[in-house]
């Protein structure tokens, strides 16, 4: 799959997500029930549809042409309100995501919670997302985002996998979300993002 298609549509899911967490940001037994949520794209947990990006919205939005992101009409982002906020979340919402084309199928649920007043990755956050999740923080991380991959399935077919992520925003605080992605080859490594 062309590299920059796939960063584009990382990118348009990532800066929803790069937004707004607190000594307190969440509580273990809340953020389980998220994790839990994610192999059905958290069904249950957010409202109605509260807005829907296109591929020419995305664009726009970016600055760039549609050709430039080498999408079409088969991507689509859609917004939902989450139906419960996490402990000290000023908000949470729900993205829902895919981009088909001829290389692969990919599509993407993500569980955000905004915490506009906390401006940093603490050594605290770090620590209790390590014990709740029983996981290591990916070591690529650092003092501005940081990822536990929580499982991850690759074959000749594709992938999914789902991790918990955390991401500061010199303007808008951090953010904390569980994220869900399943990649389907159509074209042989359809799903490789090493091109």
């Amino acid at each position: 799959m062309n590299s920059i298609i796939r960063i584009a549509f990382a990118a348009a899911v990532a800066m929803l997500a790069t937004q707004p967490a607190s000594a307190a940001t969440f509580q273990c037994d809340e953020l389980e029930k998220i994790v839990a949520a994610a192999d059905k794209n958290f069904a249950g947990l957010g409202g109605a549809v509260s807005e829907r990006e296109t591929a020419a919205d995305l664009a726009a939005r970016l600055g760039v042409s549609v050709q430039d992101l080498g999408l079409d009409a088969n991507y689509e982002r859609l917004t939902r309100p989450a139906k419960r906020k996490l402990t000290g979340a000023e908000s949470c919402e729900i993205h829902d995501a895919k981009m088909i084309d001829e290389d692969a199928d990919i599509t993407q649920s993500v569980f955000v919670c905004l915490y506009p007043k906390q401006r940093s990755i603490t050594d605290a956050l770090r620590d209790e997302l390590e014990a709740c999740l029983q996981q290591s923080i990916d070591p690529d991380s650092d003092e501005s985002a940081l990822m536990i991959l929580l499982d991850h399935v690759e074959t000749d077919e594709g992938y999914a996998g789902t991790s918990v992520e955390a991401q500061v925003d010199e303007d808008e605080g951090l953010s904390l979300s569980v994220s869900r992605s399943i990649c389907r080859s159509r074209a042989p490594k359809g799903c490789d993002d090493s091109d």
